[in-house]
């Protein structure tokens, strides 16, 4: 359970106030959480005027928002912009869980994600997605990105109603209603389709009817 240690400067000029929170566990970790004006009602702190939260490598930005102490969440409104180790997400709305690294965007969401695989030119891949949902931990870096997904990796276009990453095993499954665009305009439909992020090769399965436009040289 979280305990706030609130430090305000509301005398301040600008209104400046700084949040303190530290978790009661085996690995102690603190919330730091700057804002034009906070309101702290029964528990839940009201944050305005813009505000800036960090998190160990977390770092958040948004207009405005509250943390409910008791429940250890934070919801984020009107705009987001989250820079972690391994990328860079933006939203409209984000609720984040911050004792078990779970984070929820919603709302035209983007992410810039930076896989570990390498191309033939010895760069990184390039990763992003866009979708209305997006469920990640940030400690795992597993994900879930639901409606209208649109992944653009390695030269290829994904796209689909789901897809689910397991950050340990690198592993990606993009289901419902699959297309798969390659740079030089070949596509696949399917059902499934799955990705080995791991091997830093093209290789992929795609199953349930299986649809495919080859352009022949």
């Amino acid at each position: 359970m979280m305990v706030l240690m609130m430090a305000l400067g509301m005398m301040l000029v600008g209104f400046a106030a700084g949040v303190h929170a530290q978790e009661e566990d085996s690995e102690k970790s603190t919330i730091h959480i700057k804002a034009g004006e906070l309101n702290n009602k029964e528990g839940l702190i009201l944050l305005s005027g813009g505000l800036t939260i960090v998190k160990d490598d977390i770092n958040l930005k948004s207009p405005e928002g509250e943390f409910d102490d008791e429940e250890n969440k934070i919801i984020l409104t009107n705009g987001v912009d989250m820079d972690y180790a391994d990328g860079q997400i933006t939203s409209q709305k984000m609720t984040g869980y911050f004792d078990r690294d779970d984070f929820i965007f919603e709302d035209n969401v983007k992410m810039n994600y930076n896989p570990q695989e390498e191309n033939e030119e010895g760069e990184k891949k390039k990763f992003t997605l866009e979708s209305a949902k997006l469920d990640i931990n940030s400690e795992t870096q597993s994900f879930t990105a639901e409606n209208n997904v649109t992944i653009d990796y390695d030269q290829k276009i994904i796209k689909g109603n789901k897809a689910e990453y397991d950050g340990e095993n690198e592993i990606l499954v993009v289901t419902e209603d699959v297309y798969i665009r390659e740079e030089n305009g070949d596509w696949i439909r399917s059902d499934r389709a799955e990705f080995d992020l791991s091997t830093g090769e093209e290789n992929f399965k795609a199953t349930g009817n299986v649809e495919i436009e080859i352009t022949l040289d």
